[in-house]
């Protein structure tokens, strides 16, 4: 769900550089808006009603993966739909012409609410299923006597998956929004240059990056780990891997989350969220096993690198994408090239790209969509490092460490069964299928299956940990490069991107 929303904000980025589009009468417009979505709000409503029906019966479990892929389809079309009302019906602009103007926030909130309406019909519809699940597993919670959390009302339901799920993207990007639109409303009168007015934009964004960890403690429902054997033993792994925290905080979930997360770049705004279900199902050694993979993201300044990362990608792409398109040809320079086997003429595909709108909305595009698969591969990789951070962790604390004749610590198996334990109690516990793909973090069973191949490796010559250096270097390289031509070449970069 957070992609959809990320998703949501890029659209109306993408959508100001494009400009007017579909000149629509007010009816018109508003029913191809609407209609579209009220029939993916029904299709999805019966199938949660058909999956309801299947629960307790011996086709459950199959029915239960058809809502999983349904509900993958429905977030997919949820966003074809909102690029169809930006890209096509120009929902952007129209908005602002009922409006009478471009009102500071206003204006994207309404073109972004029938799509977040839909997030939450999503959960609306889900619920039921949710409140069987978690009802079934009740028994098994009073026989290991383990605490039980009055079951979460549908509204408590949506608040809770709003401020998850939702907040967590959608606050911070919407206050760099916010920036945007007064830099480049207000801040245009007063002489600004180009380089000056980008400085701004950026400055503002890094703000919003450093105090959203601020923020989201506060926007989710969090407290002050209490004083004990548990805390005392997460801030001692803090201390050992040199890890500044300015708190660890219990993240209150009424039972409905196995997770941990971490948040913030700098110590000082810097928090480490334990679940409370977390706390309460999962054994000390695989909750220590979560924690050394959050620590993992500190220790190896993921949170920085993901930032330059994803930047650095996407205007390497967007720089690639413009070159080669500019290489397509443009109308008085014809290029009679046929693509593949179609007998289509570059010369004329050049014609159409010609055109500055068409030209932006492509690059964006091509980008944006080659940019998802080689950042999910990116944040793959440190997911993985991640993971293979807190095995060695734990092959280092055992009693007996595993040593190979030269003396250099081994990756002992013991360590790797914890790890893959702690990754089965979190799905099972989630009610998270194992074979389910994750953009960022690949599958529970792949993150497994990988860690199984680590025994008996040296804990310090590990092949992960080169990867991830090499993902750093070329990112840097990357960041260089591009400044350097924006330095050497300010028009020629402009006009490309």
């Amino acid at each position: 769900m957070q992609l959809v929303v990320l998703a949501l904000v890029i659209g109306i980025f993408l959508a100001e550089d494009l400009g007017p589009r579909a000149q629509l009468d007010a009816p018109t417009a508003l029913l191809l808006v609407i209609l579209p979505k009220l029939a993916l709000a029904v299709v999805y409503w019966v199938m949660t009603r058909l999956t309801l029906r299947s629960l307790g019966r011996p086709r459950a479990y199959s029915a239960m993966r058809w809502l999983d892929t349904t509900s993958l389809i429905y977030r997919i079309v949820t966003i074809k739909l909102y690029t169809i009302d930006l890209l096509i019906l120009g929902l952007l602009d129209q908005t602002r012409r009922w409006l009478g103007g471009n009102l500071v926030l206003v204006d994207e909130l309404l073109v972004m609410l029938p799509s977040l309406l839909l997030l939450v019909w999503h959960w609306w519809a889900y619920y039921p299923i949710d409140r069987r699940l978690r009802d079934a597993s009740l028994i098994g919670r009073l026989d290991a006597g383990l605490p039980i959390h009055v079951p979460m009302t549908r509204a408590q339901y949506l608040l809770n998956q709003l401020r998850h799920q939702v907040a967590l993207i959608l606050l911070p990007l919407l206050l760099i929004l916010t920036w945007y639109e007064l830099v480049q409303g207000g801040f245009a009168f007063t002489g600004l240059t180009d380089q000056a007015q980008a400085a701004l934009l950026l400055a503002g964004a890094f703000a919003v990056f450093l105090m959203t960890p601020l923020i989201i403690r506060y926007v989710w429902d969090t407290a002050r780990l209490p004083d004990g054997e548990m805390r005392d033993r997460l801030l001692a792994m803090c201390r050992q891997h040199r890890i500044g925290v300015r708190e660890l905080l219990l993240w209150r979930t009424f039972g409905g989350a196995i997770n941990a997360a971490v948040m913030g770049v700098v110590a000082p705004v810097r928090y480490i969220l334990l679940s409370d279900a977390l706390l309460e199902m999962v054994p000390t050694r695989q909750i220590e096993a979560v924690m050394a993979h959050e620590v993992a993201h500190v220790r190896k300044h993921h949170l920085f690198w993901l930032l330059v990362a994803a930047g650095a990608s996407l205007h390497a792409l967007m720089l690639f994408w413009a070159l080669a398109l500019n290489m397509v040809g443009v109308p008085d320079e014809p290029t009679q090239i046929v693509v593949l086997r179609a007998g289509l003429s570059l010369g004329a595909l050049g014609d159409v790209i010609a055109d500055p709108q068409t030209r932006v909305a492509t690059v964006s595009v091509l980008a944006m969509v080659s940019w998802f698969f080689v950042f999910g591969f990116i944040s793959r990789r440190f997911e993985r490092q991640a993971d293979t951070f807190a095995v060695q962790h734990a092959s280092q604390q055992l009693d007996q460490p595993m040593i190979d004749d030269g003396g250099r610590s081994l990756v002992d198996s013991a360590a790797v069964a914890t790890m893959t334990a702690a990754l089965q109690q979190v799905a099972d516990l989630n009610h998270i299928p194992v074979a389910r793909r994750s953009w960022r973090h690949g599958s529970i069973a792949y993150r497994q299956a990988y860690l199984r191949t680590l025994v008996g490796q040296p804990v310090d010559a590990l092949s992960i940990d080169r990867q991830v250096r090499w993902i750093k270097l070329l990112s840097a390289l990357l960041v260089a490069g591009i400044l350097t031509l924006f330095a050497l070449y300010p028009q020629a970069m402009s006009q490309l991107l």
